[in-house]
């Protein structure tokens, strides 16, 4: 094999490790939310199952030269394919039913651990176990092994850091997180077809045996998945997190983040103004906001979502300004939808709570603060 080649597949490999892992996080939050312990969980098991996965891949790569890296990459490759059909398998194994919001945090922390380890450690070894193969492949590796590493490793480097940028403002946005994992695990089959190609024709056995992976997707668009909740309207999946739009059992709508739990960030009881929720409470303060010395009130809302507080202070006083404040403007969108939020209703999007009061100049009446970070606290620089 040509260095570029192996600089190539080490660009690819590299690419998809981190395309999985910032995507396995998304795929893992409609159960366990993207709270700070699963993504340490899944960073760690990335950690250790690429430690686990270059040690071995040394130890394998002085065994022989065949096809080895081929086969790594297709296992890789196949896995993540199938890591959406795992995990939406896998993860509501692992939470009772009717699970609270106060007695989530346990479930959620060891749940997403196991479910990583074993649908996202797999890949990642096989990934790691690549690169000391690719080194044993070079023309060089006997004379000038530091360089041949450094070359191989700066190459891995690179591709993460492609996969790192193009996942969060290219692939999500434009394909969702289970098909940009799909298209990462296409990535590598495209690199395990390339390099079984150019390696030597041995260890024809093994390398036979090595496409039984290819059944892996196959079993896994089969596995059984949980149908979707009798009461959910519809879901998406934003730049920032996985939302759905619920009824509840008294008919409000509810918009859930996220695994969503017991919690929810917005609601709406058709034809009515009123929620019997916590939202109401936040009504009488801001209509008796004081009016400026022109006679202009104003009212801000700091987490508009899909707009439950500034659709009833609007209701029942047209003449007060409200303005809201939302990074994540697909939550407007289902506001106007689902939760009867006028279309007059302004609404500062992608901008940020602190970002959006440093960047105004103006005064308000008042300022209604309902953010919060995934469901269990509140954003620590608010």
């Amino acid at each position: 094999m040509t260095d570029a080649l192996l600089l190539a597949v080490a660009a690819a490999t590299g690419a998809a490790v981190m395309i999985v892992e910032l995507m396995a996080v998304r795929l893992l939050a409609p159960w366990f939310g993207q709270t700070l312990p699963v993504w340490t969980n899944v960073i760690g098991v990335v950690l250790l199952a690429l430690a686990a996965g270059q040690w071995l891949g040394g130890r394998w790569a002085e065994s022989g030269r065949g096809r080895g890296p081929a086969a790594l990459l297709l296992v890789a490759g196949a896995l993540s394919v199938a890591l959406p059909d795992l995990v939406a398998w896998m993860a509501p194994a692992t939470l009772p039913e009717a699970l609270s919001l106060e007695d989530a945090y346990p479930f959620v922390t060891l749940g997403s651990l196991l479910v990583a380890l074993t649908a996202v450690g797999v890949p990642m070894a096989a990934m790691g176990a690549v690169a000391p193969w690719l080194v044993r492949l070079s023309r060089d590796a006997g004379a000038l092994p530091g360089a041949v590493s450094g070359r191989i490793l700066a190459a891995g480097t690179a591709g993460s850091l492609l996969g790192a940028f193009g996942a969060t403002y290219v692939l999500l946005g434009a394909f969702g997180s289970a098909l940009s994992v799909r298209l990462a695990g296409g990535l590598l089959l495209l690199a395990a077809i390339v390099v079984w190609r150019a390696a030597p024709r041995r260890d024809i056995a093994g390398g036979r045996a090595s496409l039984l992976a290819l059944l892996v997707p196959v079993a896994g668009a089969l596995l059984p998945v949980a149908p979707r909740a009798e009461s959910q309207l519809t879901s998406i999946e934003t730049a920032y997190q996985f939302a759905r739009v619920v009824r509840d059992d008294d008919g409000t709508l509810l918009l859930r983040l996220n695994e969503g739990l017991d919690s929810f960030h917005s609601a709406y009881r058709p034809g009515e103004l009123w929620t019997d929720r916590y939202f109401d409470a936040f009504v009488a303060p801001a209509l008796l906001a004081p009016a400026e010395a022109g006679g202009r009130r104003s009212v801000l809302v700091l987490g508009m979502g899909a707009g439950t507080m500034s659709r009833q202070i609007h209701a029942l006083d047209p003449g007060v300004e409200v303005v809201g404040v939302e990074p994540d403007a697909r939550l407007v969108e289902l506001g106007r939808r689902w939760f009867d939020l006028p279309p007059e209703l302004p609404a500062r999007v992608g901008l940020d709570g602190r970002v959006a009061l440093q960047l105004d100049g103006g005064r308000w009446g008042a300022v209604i603060v309902d953010a919060y970070a995934q469901q269990m606290y509140l954003p620590h620089h608010l």
